[in-house]
């Protein structure tokens, strides 16, 4: 299922930084839930006319008690977020559901998982 968004970049809560896996975030809305609702996404984003392989979660993040809806994309195989101000995401396949987990590292080696299998989803298609 392939579902393109193309947003603005807002500021974020800066989490993705503390777990080593940094992110860009763009604005949720009501009429995405229609199409990926909650989850995490294998995914690609384009900047500057590239498209790199991500992984996007969409939704709130229970982990960390927050019920704002927000769409964060961690680019695979980047180590320094580029600065831009805007992106496109397509998201390829959902992985999971969202999951509030434990601690901040349980959380942590979960996101390691899910950047794996978006790799081997995403291998086709880059």
């Amino acid at each position: 299922m392939d579902y393109i968004i193309k947003r603005n970049i807002i500021s974020g809560y800066h989490r993705g930084n503390l777990l080593k896996f940094p992110t860009l975030n763009v604005r949720y809305h009501s009429y995405d839930y229609k199409k990926i609702g909650f989850g995490i996404w294998a995914s690609l984003t384009k900047f500057k006319d590239n498209y790199c392989p991500s992984v996007t979660f969409a939704g709130n993040a229970v982990t960390f008690k927050n019920n704002s809806r927000i769409i964060e994309t961690h680019l695979l195989d980047i180590k320094t977020l580029p600065s831009i101000k805007k992106i496109q995401i397509v998201f390829i396949k959902k992985i999971r559901k969202i999951k509030n987990f434990k601690n901040i590292n349980a959380l942590k080696l979960q996101i390691a998982k899910d950047c794996i299998i978006s790799k081997e989803i995403l291998s086709k298609y880059v």
